[in-house]
């Protein structure tokens, strides 16, 4: 399971690295990739549609963030960066 998280782990950092628009979208990317890596290792048990779920929650408890904000205590929390649809 970890050889397949560093995979996605590498796959998604490329992505920001090619296609780098600017620091705090990036950010952004980086750690909601991060907590989706870690709610699927810590919920292996899950079905497909768990975990969707799951996800659907997360994003409609998404905090929004700026420049100042330490992602560090959001370990385990979605964010966004701007309230535009």
């Amino acid at each position: 399971m970890e050889r397949v998280l560093r995979w996605t782990k590498n796959i998604t950092d490329w992505h920001e690295q090619a296609f780098f628009s600017n620091v705090l979208p990036m950010k952004m990317d980086y750690h909601n990739n991060a907590v989706g890596r870690t709610i699927f290792r810590e919920n292996l048990v899950w079905s497909k549609t768990e975990f969707v779920n799951f996800l659907l929650q997360l994003t409609q408890n998404a905090i929004k963030i700026d420049e100042s904000i330490d992602l560090d205590p959001l370990k385990k929390q979605l964010i966004y960066i701007s309230d535009d649809s």
